[in-house]
């Protein structure tokens, strides 16, 4: 119940946003990358800094190359760990 007030953090580092066998998004305390495919099979980078940006309007992927890259390899682990479907892979 801390948690869900605001009087405790997370016990856990990341969020991972999980479909039927498929993990296509990651969030870490500021940070939210999402990799997903369009119709048409082209992959689709968004990341969002949470902290200015709650709602998700401005996608800031090219700016941060770095982050997408950590948060990215924290994906590939916990599909390897749970043998989640990767849409770049």
């Amino acid at each position: 119940m801390p948690l869900l007030e605001g009087r405790a953090s997370s016990p856990h580092e990341y969020f991972f946003y999980v479909y039927p066998e498929r993990l296509d998004g990651v969030r870490d305390a500021t940070w939210k990358l999402r990799i997903t495919r369009e119709g048409d099979g082209e992959i689709v980078t968004e990341l969002f800094n949470l902290a200015v940006d709650p709602y998700e309007r401005f996608n800031v992927a090219d700016d941060h190359a770095d982050v997408v890259s950590r948060l990215k390899a924290r994906m590939e682990a916990f599909a390897e760990e749970t043998d989640a479907r990767l849409v770049w892979r």
